[in-house]
């Protein structure tokens, strides 16, 4: 009966000890995920700062100096924003990847007391870096970028030692919020900037290559095309009034005195003939223009799948930290979906 009775104990004890620990969560895909992340987001950024850096500002014909130095000092500070923007994304998805590695290993090697919360801790340094504001020029433009990266520094400035794993992952649950919020501005603001100024200088350079007041010549002609061809028929008759860019009878009205419409037409004749001789080099800028607007469309596109991305990270960050508490696993589901769609447009051509 003792043997019995000593059994049934050890049984219970053994019971309540497997019921008060709980399975650590695989956390690899997480950052495998991140790792995955910062690659695909790298691609996208630099392939934008690299455009950017080539731009190169050309004073159009008639442009006044003044006007020209204006546009190259607003060229120059958008180039040197996105170059020290580039240069802080490599440090922030470095800190995220570091971070996410680190987080994984300790749980992999069930460290989970006072000495991996350190540990972890020491991991979140690479964000400080962030603060820094030198080498952005000084200015409204580059105000959000920059106090975007120093509101992340600064919040896992404060991260605080912890005794536990647990404790210092949550610990680090706003840092991570925040990394969400603040990206959102900083990417959006820093893509658009960039976008402004490749399509600004871009198709400047269209214009240019097209040949001297030719695209204005061709815009100013179709802008007021159907006016115009409105205005020569108030010197013919047995016109149709719903259709007024319909060709002439050539009969000139009898009040008109001299016939005003043969030297209209004679002017519409010459118009027409330097619009089809322009048209090759017309055809080509719009070409160009349309090629630059759909390479600025995709972009776009990708930098908001970056963000979403980024924001799924932070969600996936959550879902860790619950998953330690009660030892649900972690598929980083959300992540992965995200990054496909990431990845099949940073894949893309456009």
């Amino acid at each position: 009966m003792r043997q019995i009775r000593q059994s049934a104990l050890l049984f219970i004890t053994l019971a309540l000890t497997a019921a008060g620990c709980t399975t650590l969560p695989d956390v690899k895909p997480f950052a495998d995920s991140t790792a995955g992340l910062a690659a695909a987001a790298g691609t996208h950024y630099r392939e934008v700062a690299s455009d950017v850096a080539s731009l190169k500002a050309v004073q159009m014909l008639g442009e006044k100096d003044a006007v020209f130095q204006t546009r190259k000092k607003e060229l120059e500070d958008t180039q040197r924003t996105f170059e020290k923007t580039d240069k802080n994304l490599d440090t922030l998805f470095a800190a995220m990847t570091t971070y996410s590695e680190k987080l994984a290993s300790l749980v992999a090697a069930g460290k989970t007391g006072a000495e991996s919360a350190q540990s972890l801790l020491d991991s979140v340094q690479g964000f400080a870096e962030l603060a820094s504001t030198s080498g952005f020029p000084v200015g409204a433009a580059a105000d959000p970028i920059t106090k975007g990266f120093k509101a992340i520094a600064d919040e896992f400035t404060k991260m605080q030692a912890k005794n536990s794993l647990k404790d210092a992952i949550a610990a680090a649950e706003p840092g991570v919020k925040l990394v969400a919020e603040q990206f959102e501005v900083i990417y959006g603001e820093a893509i658009n900037q960039a976008a402004n100024g490749i399509r600004n200088n871009k198709r400047l350079a269209a214009s240019d290559a097209a040949g001297p007041n030719i695209i204005g010549f061709n815009d100013n002609v179709e802008h007021n095309y159907n006016a115009y061809y409105r205005f020569l028929n108030s010197f013919v008759t047995n016109f149709d009034s719903q259709a007024p860019e319909s060709f002439w009878r050539g009969f000139c009205r009898d009040k008109t005195g001299p016939c005003q419409a043969i030297m209209e037409l004679e002017a519409v004749g010459l118009v027409e003939a330097r619009m089809e001789a322009i048209r090759p080099i017309v055809e080509a800028y719009k070409a160009e223009i349309m090629s630059i607007e759909t390479t600025l469309k995709h972009r776009r596109s990708t930098s908001k799948a970056v963000i979403k991305a980024v924001q799924a990270w932070a969600l996936e960050h959550q879902k860790l930290r619950r998953s330690l508490e009660d030892g649900t696993s972690l598929s980083a589901f959300n992540l992965k979906a995200a990054l496909i769609e990431l990845g099949n447009l940073v894949g893309q051509k456009p």
